[in-house]
């Protein structure tokens, strides 16, 4: 192995000139105030909001737990003299007023509701990182030039009431709030009463309106993948995003008894939806090897062990960057499920 000492360059006052400019600009300032510890003490204290037994949480779009968090990031936002808003669909907006208050803001921010038993840093940390940074700029005595919105959006996830990323969805016009209103939880409960109840409990908080300009957006997120952990790289930068299709796939079948219907007279639902989950695996898999493909959620009816199933119930989660194998892997999915009619 050969080794090599390393170059030692002398500095010129040219040099000397830049890194000075360097340490006073106004982002080494502002990075300066950023602290670590009271970022993972945020962190840690929404963890308890709805935590589990194995390190996660399970906390739903318009839940009581979903609540508590509202109140404490509200006290953190207010703390800070940050301008606290809402809007029709419950998204929260913390503001950090800028010098020309008329121009569009900078918004930067995740959501706070998670996947049953979920990750505790999964759109939380985005939340938790747009706060910091307006302490760290209010902390530096900076004043940005255009406001700074940290944003809590509702519903990214989806767990409770499907689809997911409402909130989003009506800020920005992909989807309107009448479309939500009418959604039923798997408990049967409208998506309309459960946003009544919220917004009972804020209704103090000024309501801005849907689509107001914004001039740029970025979110922190944690990897949920190996990728740059496994490379030893502390931050990436998103070069592209994995555009998905969700579907709900039921099979309807015919109930029978377990030990006298024959297996030619069968018309099982379990076997022909696990045909279809092959089929479609086999399928996607080997046209779009990156593709990612989930079947999380799956029902069947009677669900009990001596009867033939009468009808089986599945998701079918469908993930890729390109919108043109999206399109056809929708196209092949509604081809199989019609071929196994």
């Amino acid at each position: 192995m050969v080794t090599t000492r390393p170059k030692v360059c002398a500095i010129g006052n040219s040099q000397r000139e830049h890194l000075k400019m360097l340490s006073d600009s106004v982002e080494v300032r502002v990075a300066s105030h950023v602290s670590e510890h009271r970022l993972w003490g945020r962190l840690m204290q929404l963890a308890k909001i709805g935590a589990t037994e194995s390190g996660g949480v399970s906390r739903f779009a318009l839940s009581e737990e979903e609540s508590l968090a509202r109140r404490l990031l509200i006290e953190w936002a207010s703390e800070l003299e940050l301008e606290i808003s809402t809007d029709d669909i419950s998204n929260l907006y913390f503001r950090l007023n800028g010098k020309n208050k008329q121009a569009a803001p900078v918004m930067s921010g995740s959501h706070i509701d998670s996947q049953p038993n979920g990750g505790k840093f999964d759109g939380t940390f985005g939340v938790v990182a747009a706060l910091e940074v307006l302490q760290a700029i209010r902390e530096s005595g900076t004043q940005p030039d255009r406001s700074i919105d940290a944003v809590v959006w509702l519903n990214e996830e989806g767990s409770r009431f499907s689809p997911g990323m409402m909130g989003s969805d009506a800020f920005s016009g992909r989807r309107s709030l009448d479309d939500c209103l009418r959604i039923k939880d798997s408990k049967g409960v409208l998506f309309a009463e459960a946003l009544e109840t919220t917004q009972s409990e804020f209704q103090s908080l000024p309501r801005r309106s849907f689509g107001e300009p914004v001039c740029h957006y970025v979110e922190a997120h944690i990897e949920q993948g190996p990728l740059l952990d496994a490379a030893v790289i502390p931050v990436g930068v998103v070069t592209g995003i994995q555009g998905s299709r969700r579907f709900r796939i039921r099979v309807i079948g015919e109930q029978a008894h377990a030990g006298t219907e024959p297996m030619e007279n069968r018309k099982d639902a379990l076997f022909t939806a696990v045909d279809v989950i092959q089929e479609i695996r086999s399928q996607l898999m080997n046209l779009y090897p990156e593709l990612k493909l989930t079947m999380g959620l799956f029902e069947i009816f009677p669900n009990a062990p001596s009867v033939v199933p009468s009808s089986a119930y599945f998701s079918n989660d469908i993930r890729h960057p390109n919108d043109s194998a999206l399109a056809e892997s929708r196209r092949i999915i509604g081809e199989i499920c019609d071929s196994n009619k």
